[in-house]
């Protein structure tokens, strides 16, 4: 019923669309467009994306309207077929998903952002890498931490010694409440990298927190060579109630 309908809206903007030809402009209709998306009139509003896209084929923001709109229907199936379309026009795929996150975000249907990626994922599994990185990035935006580990994760599987996805995956621990399991990623990130600045100023931190002689020992030697990288009064004060 529903794809019957979106059938008839699109024939009739489009034979609209044929009448007018000679008075009215595609800016003209992408105001009509947004208006309708505005509103909330999603079925009329991606019909007449459809046909925007069409036109302007190499315009993301209609994309992006177009899968909002068809998810706020619940039309998976237009999601896929809009995606499809914009892989077979050459579009920026990062452009589209970057667009769609905007546009549903403005809306105020982040999940649906989430639920498209995951759809596109399983329709097409050679994105899935690309997709697991925009994935990664909404559940750190959101501060999930199940979601950070999970795409930390995989995202290391491709990666394992990208000291980005270690400092993301220990900072989706912290999130859950796992410390132990964190501090673990923050010494094995110090391990490839001696001088990144920010697992030197956790861990030194971590360690500040007791009172017995080694870990003092140790938030001393990782404060002090956060320190030598970037001095600041903080981690000066903090050295000072060390000694």
């Amino acid at each position: 019923m529903l794809m019957r309908r979106l059938t008839l809206i699109v024939i009739s903007l489009a034979a609209m669309l044929g009448a007018v030809a000679q008075t009215s402009t595609y800016d003209e209709y992408s105001i009509k467009a947004h208006r309708y998306f505005g509103f909330e009139e999603w079925a009329t509003a991606g019909a007449l994306y459809s046909i925007l896209i069409s036109e302007r084929p190499e315009a993301v923001d209609n994309y992006s309207h177009a899968i909002v709109a068809a998810g706020m229907l619940g039309d998976t199936l237009q999601q896929v077929n809009i995606t499809h379309l914009a892989l077979t026009n050459r579009l920026n795929i990062d452009s589209l998903f970057t667009y769609t996150e905007r546009t549903s975000f403005e809306v105020g249907q982040t999940s649906l952002y989430e639920d498209y990626l995951l759809l596109v994922r399983a329709d097409t599994p050679w994105l899935a890498r690309v997709i697991n990185g925009y994935l990664l990035r909404y559940y750190s935006y959101r501060a999930y931490g199940p979601g950070i580990v999970e795409y930390s994760t995989r995202m290391l599987e491709g990666a394992p010694f990208d000291e980005r996805f270690m400092l993301s995956l220990a900072r989706g621990y912290l999130l859950c409440g796992d410390t132990s399991r964190a501090i673990d990623i923050y010494l094995k990130v110090i391990e490839l990298n001696p001088s990144n600045y920010r697992a030197l100023l956790y861990v030194g931190n971590y360690y500040r927190q007791f009172t017995d002689p080694a870990s003092r020992s140790a938030a001393r030697a990782y404060l002090q060579a956060a320190y030598r990288i970037n001095p600041t009064p903080y981690i000066e004060e903090a050295l000072r109630q060390l000694q």
